[in-house]
């Protein structure tokens, strides 16, 4: 994109109105060249603003997310400025301000990018639940698989949190974990009977990824393995099949009767 088309754009990331801020974002994002310094300054300016709106920071996240971030399948390592910037978005109070934090971070950083793992973790601490929620989201994104400062991070997120934060943790644990992580399978296995349904889901969920097929006496033991209504039917009936007095010779003239 020639460069006098996105100059003319950036001063409009500082018009009066935010409307047009936003949109000047959106337009960057999309015909901004990759890796421009110049427009990802312009970008970070909005992102680390505490007082710019948040529909204007989401934008200004997600064209960062566009700009920072690398072309196709292999991702380079993002700006640090721009990973740390969107790291200390997830502490917004609004929602969609660190939806678009999570995914920029998992645009801009390589996965295991320890810039962008410490700074998530930091956030993982927050005396804020939403922000733990979404710092759990984002490691599950971002840190590398088994990591295992991640991992011990995620499963003492499982004690003592809110019902959300470790729900979240749950989640990010059967991401990041990998089969057969004892220190995550012993911290799902302790909350199989958590008093919170979404919870136990979770910890089902990814204890099943965690332990496989080995799961199974875990959550039989716990009471959180199932059988459908309709597989409980067929074996009551195999059972009184198997055990029924009815006479070999006797079952086989009905069939031949049947079948006529």
């Amino acid at each position: 994109m020639d460069a006098r088309i996105t100059g003319a754009v950036i001063p409009f990331l500082r018009n009066s109105k935010s409307s047009i801020r936003e949109a000047a974002s959106k337009v960057l994002g999309e015909i901004g060249r990759k890796g421009d310094p110049v427009m990802i300054c312009a970008l970070l300016s909005l992102v680390r603003c505490a007082s710019e709106v948040s529909v204007v920071r989401s934008a200004a996240l997600v064209a960062l997310a566009q700009l920072a971030g690398s072309a196709g399948k292999k991702r380079k390592r993002g700006d640090a400025a721009a990973i740390l910037a969107a790291a200390e978005c997830l502490r917004d109070p609004n929602k969609n301000v660190r939806d678009s934090a999570v995914a920029s971070l998992s645009e801009i950083a390589e996965p295991g990018d320890r810039v962008a793992v410490s700074a998530i973790l930091v956030s993982l601490n927050h005396e804020v639940a939403e922000t733990r929620v979404s710092a759990a989201v984002a490691l599950s994104r971002v840190a590398q698989h088994k990591d295992p400062e991640v991992v011990a991070a995620l499963s003492s997120r499982l004690e003592g949190d809110c019902a959300a934060v470790r729900q979240a943790a749950a989640t990010a644990l059967g991401e990041i974990a990998g089969f057969g992580n004892t220190r995550a399978a012993e911290a799902l296995v302790a909350h199989l009977r958590d008093q919170n349904d979404n919870v136990r889901q979770a910890v089902v969920a990814a204890l099943k990824k965690v332990r496989g097929l080995q799961a199974t006496a875990e959550l039989a033991a716990s009471g959180q393995l199932r059988c459908p209504a309709a597989t409980v039917s067929t074996v009551k009936a195999a059972k009184a099949a198997r055990h029924s007095r009815v006479p070999r010779k006797c079952s086989h003239d009905i069939y031949t009767k049947l079948s006529r």
